[in-house]
């Protein structure tokens, strides 16, 4: 009986505080490492610009190809969460799985993806530094199977490129105790938000490696809502009406309400530490057409960028629903259609960067989930992605006004490079 050897990728986001757990977390085996981080202050504005418009185009194509399967269902995803878990298999492919997956996910050359990738997690550090509300961490860990050996310069790319750190588990005698170790750290580092992301038998006596990467984000809103404001409002559903509990604030924020060069109207609502969180909402009568405008390329390759050089400050009235949304799913298919493929078919080229020991290997499934809650207070967030590899087996009074009671685009970003850590399509905040 051929055994299942398998590699499994975990990537989340997340909007949080970290909570006391009872688990074994604490008593994890952390490999030494005698690399050194590599900061990324030395990252050229123009190559982490460039890094934020390729992460958001792949987040539009993404997106795209899943509301094509449930075109009426909300959709959330990050395209933060998904490169960077991509990212930690980056340094295992050879030529040609790492030209696929650059392809796919427009990632660029090795050593560009890398400094791109650190410059932007530099930016991130530094806009939590400079915020005591903001929330904005980032962590990479890879799990491996304590009997194998990494290659030494897989090792040493991922201390230097990702800041990672080697967990080492026993997934052949204990794989259900090492699942559980591994969910319970990322409930705990999500919040709670995303429990048993990896379901029973995910893991078992023929894994070899888990990567995981978490991003923390929890974000209050500059200008917060006042709870006794909140009240039922109809929200217009693509399938009827809907009553659900509406916010209003009254504030100065950034919009293009009184551009009419657009088929749309957006609002910006500034979080704490130089965030933010738009809504957008079609001036047509075709709710569809904001699901073109998230998969337009032209737009994210370009309008994007002008879309917020061109929003204006004006003192606006806004009403937004109060809402969680929870999305999951399988993005294999998806990525299928976008591109990848040689590395879902078994071979021992494939990863073969990664391990001493000569083991055919192939990507089995990729799992995201998403979820977004948004409050009188501010956000809270946090996606997984979970991608398997392994061998075939398994004041005064405003002026305009705003409201969200249809379903509108979604984008949390950060304001200097655009970086849009979530994008959404609500429909259904009920």
């Amino acid at each position: 009986m051929k055994l299942l050897k398998t590699i499994c990728i975990i990537s989340l986001v997340s909007a949080c505080s970290e909570e006391n757990r009872s688990s074994k977390l604490d008593s994890i085996n952390w490999a030494e490492s005698n690399a050194t981080y590599l900061s990324g202050n030395d990252i050229s504005e123009t190559a982490v610009r460039q890094r934020a418009n390729d992460m958001n185009s792949f987040g539009s194509r993404l997106l795209d190809q899943m509301q094509k399967k449930s075109p009426d269902a909300n959709q959330l995803i990050s395209s933060l969460s998904i490169q960077s878990a991509f990212g930690l298999l980056y340094p295992a492919t050879n030529a040609l799985d790492a030209t696929e997956i650059s392809d796919t996910l427009g990632f660029g050359a090795k050593d560009d993806f890398y400094g791109s990738m650190r410059g932007l997690n530099s930016h991130y550090r530094q806009l939590a530094a400079g915020s005591k509300k903001l929330k904005l961490n980032v962590y990479n860990n890879v799990w491996s199977q304590e009997d194998l050996t990494l290659q030494e310069a897989y090792l040493k790319t991922i201390k230097e490129q990702f800041d990672g750190k080697v967990g080492l588990l026993d997934f052949v005698k204990k794989p259900e105790e090492a699942r559980l170790t591994i969910n319970d750290f990322i409930a705990k580092n999500t919040n709670q938000l995303i429990k048993d992301l990896l379901p029973q038998g995910f893991i078992n006596d023929g894994t070899t490696t888990v990567l995981t990467n978490a991003v923390y984000l929890k974000a209050p809103f500059v200008n917060q809502f006042d709870k006794p404001q909140t009240s039922p409002k109809v929200f217009h559903r693509p399938d009827g009406d809907i009553s659900v509990p509406f916010m209003h604030n009254a504030g100065i924020y950034p919009n293009n309400l009184s551009n009419d060069q657009h088929d749309y109207d957006v609002v910006t609502l500034p979080l704490e530490g130089d965030v933010a969180m738009m809504f957008v909402k079609t001036r047509t009568n075709d709710w569809r057409n904001l699901q073109k405008l998230a998969a337009d390329q032209a737009f994210w390759q370009d309008g994007w960028q002008n879309l917020l050089s061109g929003l204006q400050n004006d003192n606006v009235k806004v009403s937004i629903p109060k809402f969680k949304m929870n999305v999951k799913s399988s993005i294999k298919g998806d990525l299928k259609n976008l591109g990848l493929s040689t590395v879902f078919e078994e071979s021992k080229d494939n990863f073969s960067l990664l391990y001493q020991e000569t083991i055919p290997l192939m990507i089995s499934d990729i799992i995201h989930a998403t979820v977004l809650e948004v409050d009188e207070t501010g956000v809270e967030a946090a996606a997984a992605t979970a991608i398997g590899v392994g061998t075939t087996s398994a004041p005064a009074e405003p002026e305009l006004t705003f409201e969200a009671d249809e379903p509108c685009m979604i984008v949390i970003y950060d304001k200097k490079f655009g970086s849009v850590m979530f994008l959404g399509l609500l429909i259904d905040p009920a």
